[in-house]
């Protein structure tokens, strides 16, 4: 099936206050801004139709699609989902990533795992283990063309409440509601991913500044296992090649003995 990634890119970055100097979505992230490691994720997933939905020349990487998003066009949350609504795939599967958030290999397997007729929400359930955020998250939401109209509803019916709440959960819960009911139509079903590791959504510089620390302790203590399992391995070699060297010393001794004896 064909798959269309949409990077969303245009919310108005208040929280993040220009920390470190640049845009949330382009933190340090393996060496390189955060918006390019999402876009060398989908690739190497086999993506090639990729749209980066954002603002400025920050924004436009080559080999992807740039949809500039005027700042008046995302002054709510919900019209960050609407931004690249003229963009859906009308032919195979949408795929809504956001901007700010540093997906790992497996969270993006789960977002690239796309099915007929499934609204697949990629996401945190609870507060991480992993990282120390204490809030669920919504990392992106996968879907194809037979769902559009039921989310144009739902995504009106956010508008119209406009509330402070997150929109991701908003839509997830008013869907949830309806498949509840079997109002979701068209042998649509609704599905969520629950991703817990160090796949993180950047809201407020110290979602990062948490998110580096855990990282750099992640690795440490991996480093120590992989130090770990390498010892063993060569304590097991050498413990072999003792027991080996055993058998046969004590195979030779037993033949120099019959050799003598006879």
């Amino acid at each position: 099936m064909h798959v269309r990634a949409i990077v969303l890119c245009g919310g108005e970055g208040e929280r993040w206050n220009n920390y470190l100097g640049v845009q949330k979505h382009h933190v340090p992230n393996d060496d390189k801004p955060l918006l390019w490691t999402t876009v060398d994720h989908l690739r190497s997933g086999g993506v090639a139709d990729i749209v980066v939905a954002g603002r400025g020349n920050a924004y436009k990487i080559e080999g992807t699609q740039f949809l500039h998003v005027p700042k008046d066009d995302c002054t709510r949350p919900v019209e960050k989902f609407n931004s690249s609504r003229q963009l859906w795939a009308g032919d195979g599967s949408t795929v809504l990533l956001f901007g700010d958030v540093s997906y790992s290999c497996a969270a993006m397997d789960a977002v690239l795992e796309t099915h007929p007729g499934t609204i697949n929400f990629v996401g945190r359930l609870t507060a991480s283990r992993i990282t120390g955020c204490r809030s669920p998250e919504i990392f992106a939401v996968s879907f194809d063309h037979t769902a559009h109209s039921l989310l144009d509803a739902a995504l009106g019916e956010i508008a119209k409440a406009d509330t402070a709440q997150p929109t991701g959960w908003q839509l997830y819960r008013i869907l949830a509601d309806r498949a509840a009911l079997n109002g979701l139509g068209s042998g649509l079903r609704l599905k969520f991913t629950h991703i817990d590791d160090l796949t993180e959504d950047f809201d407020y510089p110290e979602d990062y500044t948490r998110w580096v620390a855990h990282r750099a302790a992640g690795d440490v203590v991996n480093v120590q296992r992989a130090d770990q399992i390498r010892r063993k391995t060569e304590k097991r070699k050498w413990q072999k090649r003792a027991q080996l060297a055993l058998v046969a010393g004590f195979a030779s001794g037993a033949m120099i003995a019959a050799f003598l004896l006879g």
